[in-house]
This record gives structure tokens, sequence and C-alpha cells, in this order.
């Protein structure tokens, strides 16, 4: 006899049915699924100062401006993280057999922010733009585009012409572009005004801009693909310690943070959960110059005994808290142009005094090492920012050990250029040194660089050194340049005409849910986000691996 089973029983069996098949349905998704990052989400970066300028012709002075315009904007070309060029704007381009003109195809699926499209006449009116005396920018930079001559050739197709060949020129196509229908026939005098339409032509657009905060959107038309963050939130603040004040309250989601904001904040900061930082060197680099007119310094073993006296980690763990990378040569390590293989400064004290000794400076009945009776002796200077003039300490307390004393005098900036650096009336100095986009070390070790106008600070001279570096401005390969760097760093190595010290770090603190994040070396502060196109902080499940 048959009894019929009670509906209660149906129905949970029922459901214990569907439950296992919708956890075995879950399961299977799982396997088969990856997440992946999705379109969406804010991220907001705190950074210290203003903005002044929202206009690439104009950023060179205040680094906000140069943020900002980096992702507004777009230039024909843009760095990888290497510092090699690649092409932006341009799709390609050729370059004559004399080394003298450059001629782009630019894209033809760009497009500013108002939906026109970018064009060569874009291009002529931004390097004619440049090349004025009323822009207030850079003279360096006028000096440079005042001797570039542009045309259209066609709306996609430009010609660049110089009357001398400049192998570092391409890096100086990555300034952004300005739209010529926005600017056109406006006084270069007037572009430091941000007027209501700041269109460019980047991956970003504004959205919203006040002294306090800029707010950029994602542009869904961007040539390059869709960022995957819809917003960059950036607060301003008025200096290194509010920034670090900002992280350590969680009201924002990173920042780049400068190694004058100290050790202990630094240090507060990296012990934040979730929390990642990363420490990102800078091209720029310290460097003690010794002036070639000073007798001691006129002797190589004198300039390699310094060289080998200084121990630059050491420097670095005092000074910069760590925040710096012990460096012997021009050429920043992580440049395309960087040798390997030249020989490396060591810290070696034995082997300093032994050149010391070998060059005629004795010790004797003092401290100090002397030479048919003169002491070697000389006086320091740097301007009186208190991580210099620190650095300089300790610099004078690393040579005592020596028999060497060093006078350690400040000077506020101006006075220190103009009194001293610019008429080389010194002995010794400790200042930076910015090798910008390239790494042509022309500008600061080639002879001709040596009057008060140049940046031969040192006036240190040497044939083969000029002739490598003259040759490098012309090659027509950067295979070329890299061989004659090699052997720039080599002779670099051999004559010491000064002693690089360190290149700093910046460390870039950010909350850990934002991924995707892939930082090099910078090049400028701007070079933080040169993946930011592939930032994400949501992710989606995805089929595949």
């Amino acid at each position: 006899m048959l009894r019929k089973t009670p509906i209660w029983q149906v129905i949970l069996f029922l459901l214990a049915s569907i439950s296992a098949f919708g956890v075995l349905a879950a399961l299977v998704f799982l396997l088969i699924t990856t997440d992946a990052p999705a379109n969406g989400g804010t991220y907001t970066e705190a950074i210290a100062g203003s903005p002044q300028s929202l206009n690439p012709l104009v950023a060179a002075f205040n680094e906000p401006d140069r943020d900002l315009t980096s992702l507004l904007f777009s230039g024909l070309t843009k760095l990888r993280k290497d510092g090699a060029i690649q092409p932006d704007l341009a799709e390609s381009w050729q370059v004559s057999e004399d080394g003298k003109s450059y001629t782009f195809l630019m894209r033809r699926d760009a497009e500013w922010h108002d939906g026109r499209p970018v064009s060569a006449d874009d291009a002529v009116y931004t390097y004619q733009t440049l090349a004025s005396r009323d822009l207030p920018t850079d003279p360096e930079i006028i000096a440079l585009w005042s001797q570039v001559k542009p045309e259209r050739q066609d709306q996609a197709t430009l010609r660049l012409s110089m009357a001398q060949p400049f192998s570092p020129f391409l890096s100086y196509t990555t300034v952004g572009l300005a739209p010529n229908h926005i600017y056109q026939g406006i006084n270069p005098k007037a572009l430091t005004a941000n007027g209501p339409n700041i269109v460019g032509s980047g991956m970003f657009r504004l959205k919203q801009a006040s002294m306090d905060q800029v707010v950029l959107e994602a542009n869904p038309k961007a040539y390059s693909g869709r960022p995957r963050l819809d917003t960059l939130d950036f607060r301003f603040f008025r200096d290194d310690a509010a920034v670090a004040a900002a992280l350590v309250n969680g009201n924002v989601d990173g920042a780049l943070l400068y190694p004058t904001t100290g050790k202990e904040a630094m240090d507060r900061i990296a012990s934040l959960k979730d929390m990642t930082v990363r420490y990102l060197p800078r091209a720029n680099y310290s460097v003690l110059f010794l002036n070639s007119g000073n007798p001691i310094f006129q002797n190589k073993l004198v300039r390699k005994a310094l060289s080998a006296g200084i121990n630059r980690d050491e420097l670095v763990t005092n000074i910069a808290g760590g925040f710096g990378r012990a460096a012997d040569n021009p050429i920043p390590i992580d440049s395309w142009a960087f040798n390997s293989n030249a020989p490396s400064a060591r810290f070696d004290p034995t082997e300093a005094a032994k050149l010391l000794d070998e060059a005629g400076w004795k010790t004797g009945a003092t401290a100090v090492r002397e030479k048919d009776g003169q002491s070697l002796r000389f006086s320091l200077l740097t301007n009186n920012d208190k991580v210099r003039v620190s650095t300089a300490e300790d610099i004078a307390r690393q040579y005592k050990r020596l028999g060497v004393q060093v006078d350690v005098q400040a000077s506020g900036i101006t006075g220190l250029m103009q009194n001293f650096l610019i008429p080389r009336k010194y002995d010794a100095i400790l200042f930076g040194m910015d090798p910008g986009y390239d790494p042509d070390p022309y500008p600061y070790w080639h002879s001709t660089q040596t009057s008060t106008d140049g940046l031969n600070v040192a006036a240190y001279t040497n044939p083969e050194m000029d002739t490598l570096l003259g040759r490098a401005r012309t090659a027509g390969s950067i295979e070329e340049r890299k061989q004659l760097y090699a052997r720039f760093q080599e002779l670099f190595a051999e004559e010491v005409p000064s002693v690089v010290l360190y290149h700093p770090l910046y460390a870039y603190a950010m909350n850990g849910r934002v991924k995707g994040v892939d930082t090099g070396p910078l090049y400028d502060t701007s070079s933080r986000f040169g993946n930011v196109k592939d930032w994400y902080l949501l992710t989606q499940r995805v089929v595949g691996s």
C-alpha cells in the first residue's frame, strides 16, 4: 500500500535540492571565472602646494600644474619607464638623414575634450607659442623652441626643422599640445589665466577646479582607451606636514611624499593598515661640485680620494632618513643610457688616504693634512635648505677623518647663485642637478658650458669628454648615443670631475585597495601617473584565466 508523502517533506526536499544546486553552481562559477578590473570609483590624492594654471605651456615652474596638465593634455610623444621615447599623439615619426628635421604622422582618432579633432594645426600653434619671448615659462624652453620651425604638411602630418641636429630633441615633444581653436589670438602673457574652457586631449578631463581641489573625470573617448577609474580627486595642502596628516587621518587615498616630509612621518605612514608605499627615485641628483679653478682640485688623485672617502650610504641614512639612493654617476641607474659596466665608486677610506699621500698631502703635527706648508682645507657652500646644510655638515665630518678640513657655509638660494655659483667664486659647492626627461649630460660637463651663463659650474674641461658629449648630441640613433654615454660614464669614473652623491627617493603612499599601479623612476613628479589608465578600485568576475 502506497503512503502519501507529506507536502512539507516534498517542499524541504525541493528546497534542499535547489540549495545544493545553487552551491554547486556558485562553485562552478568561481572555478571558471576570475577577478578582473572593472570601471568605476574615485581615487583621492593629497598634493602640497596649489594649482596656478592648467595650461601645459606655462606649467614649467609649478609641480601641481605639471601633475594636472600631464593628465589633461598629451604630447606628440611620452616617456617609457626607462626614459626612452614612445608615441603618444604621434603614431610615428621619421628623422631626416642629416638629423635636422622630424616628420610626425599624428593619430587621426584623437579628439579634444570638446569633440574637435586634434590636428597638426594644434602642434604648430603649441610650438610657435613656446618660442614666444612673451610666454611666462622657463627661458631654456623658449630658447629651444625658438630654433625650431614647425610646418603643417596636412591635417595629420607635421614637420619640425632645426638648423643643427639635436639628438635629445624628441624628449621636448612630450610637452602637452594646446588647442589652437581655444587659444589662437590670445597673448602668450595671458595664458596663465584659467578661463572657463580647459580643453585637453588627455585621458582625463576637467570636472571642477578651485585653489583647494581639482576633480578630473575619465575621458570616455580617450584615444588610448578609457581609464578604469571614473574620477581623480586632488586635494591641495599648504605643506608636506599637512599632506602627511591627511594620509594618516584617512582623508585621502594617496600622496607623493617628498624627502622633506621627514623620517618620523614617513615611518608612521608606512605602518598604517592597508597602506602600500612605493619608493621612487628621482632623476635629479645631489653633487659635490669641485671648482677646477682651485689648485687643490686640479690634481686628479685628490678628486679620486674625495670620492673614495665619502660613505654615500651613510650620508643617505643619516641625512635623507634612508630616502635616497647612493650614486656616483650623472646618468640615472634606471635610464636607458646607464652603463652598468662602468667602474663604481666604493667607500674605501684606506684607498682615499693612500691617494692623498700620493698627491703629497701628508699627515703631520696636526689633524689636517699639509703640503708645502699649506693645509688641505677648503670651504663648502650650499643653500640654506636644512637637508642640504645637514648633508654638507656630514660631508665635512666624513672628510675630517681623512685629515681634510671643510668649512661649511650656507647662503640663500638667490645669493648663492648670483654671488658664488654663476661667477664660479667658490671652492666646493653642494647643489642639485636635474637632467630632465633626457639624460644628456652636455649642459653640465661640456667645456662650452663653463662660462657664467652655462651650467658647467665645476668649470671642468676634458677634450675626450667634449668629443663624446658633442657626438652624442648629433648621433643618429639611440644605440649610438648609448655607446657614447657608456664611455662618458667610464671617463667620469676615471677623472672624477666632481663627486656625485645620491638620487632622492620619493615615497608614493597609497591605500592598498588601489590596484594596477606600476610606477617607475620620476623624471618629473608627474611620472607617477605613467600607467594611471590601468589603475582600478573595483573588480568583476569574468570567464577565463
